[in-house]
Order: C-alpha cells, then structure tokens, then sequence
C-alpha cells in the first residue's frame, strides 16, 4: 500500500484526538510545575504578523525585540534549535531571558519552532515546560524524515507513536503542538541571476 500525505495526516490526526483523550503526562524529574497565568492578548483589529527569528540569526537574541518592533512586527516566532538564538542544550538558560527580552519591547510571541521530535528528548521537555510556564501557547516540533526505512509502514507508525508521545508531553506543560507539513522539496538559489 502506497504511503500518500493524507494518510500521514490522517494518523496524526488519530494520534492527536487520542492524546486529547489521555490524562497528562506527569511532572518529570523536579516535579510539576504550576504553569505561569497567561496574559490575555493584546486587542488587535487584524491578524498578528510575526516574524520567524532565524531570519535574523546575525541579530543577539536580546536585540531581536526591538528589531522587530522597529520593523513594524507584531511578535516572533522564537527558534530553539540548533544553530538559532537559543541552542536546546542552552535552553535553561537562554530560554526565559530570550522570550523576555523579545516581549519586554511590547511584542508577542505566540509560537516557538523547536527540534524536538520525540516526548523522550530531555531538552524537549524543558523547552516545553519553559514555554509553558512563560505563557506561550504553542510549539512547532522538528522534522521526522523517512531515511532509508526499508519499511515505510513501520517508520509511519513510530512516527505516529512519536507524535503522540511529544503532544502528551507537550500537553502536560499546557503547550499545543502545530504540526507543519513538507513536501521535501528544498529551495536552491537559481544560478546566474
């Protein structure tokens, strides 16, 4: 049987509203934490416009605030992967005093992207749990990719189990997971123009 994006859809789907029907996951090691209150959003009249930090990767991350600002953003989307303005192995430190620096200019930041793939990674959850606890609502995880699975029905199905585990964890910290979607293709700069 032929794997098509809409069966991977469809499980995650399954995956999701099975999560939902679960208890949260427990507090890990250092126990639960009582999530920070969430401030109510800023009223606004249109859509929010936020920009993806990355883009900015020269910028310090305790500039990128008044960057954006200055630029006419409303928010960020705050990297935490590797290679970003927050390293996930840093995140402990780093993590807290980049979403301060960014919404102490007056922006919001609604979405962080992370790398995080699995509910087991120790920097996933306290990536989570730091967001969660700071307020924001939702994390983008990073890639799963098939390799060279010589079964593509198996590698669907850890995959599957991956993204339940991630969004129970993700559950736990009050964080929901936004679950991107590729097509593979990457993007070259054409030659000669």
């Amino acid at each position: 049987m032929a794997i098509t994006r809409r069966g991977i859809l469809a499980g995650m789907a399954a995956a999701a509203a099975g999560a939902a029907q679960q208890q949260p996951a427990p507090g890990v090691a250092d126990g639960p934490r009582t999530p920070r209150p969430r401030t109510p959003p800023k009223p606004r009249t249109r859509p929010a416009v936020c920009l993806y930090s990355q883009h900015l990767i020269k910028v310090e991350y305790e500039a990128v605030g008044m960057v954006l600002r200055d630029l006419g953003f409303d928010g960020c989307d705050l990297a935490v992967v590797p290679g970003s303005h927050i390293a996930p192995e840093q995140a402990g430190s780093d993590l807290m005093r980049g979403i301060e620096a960014i919404s102490g200019v007056g922006l919001d930041v609604p979405i962080i992207s992370t790398s995080v793939v699995s509910g087991n990674d120790p920097n996933g959850r306290q990536i989570l749990g730091i967001a969660g606890f700071m307020g924001i609502g939702l994390f983008r995880p990073g890639y799963w990719k098939y390799g060279n699975a010589p079964d593509l029905e198996a590698r669907l199905v850890e995959v599957q189990r991956e993204i339940l585990g991630l969004a129970s964890v993700g559950r736990a910290y009050n964080v929901a997971m936004a679950v991107h979607n590729s097509n593979g293709i990457q993007w070259a700069p054409r030659s000669g123009t």
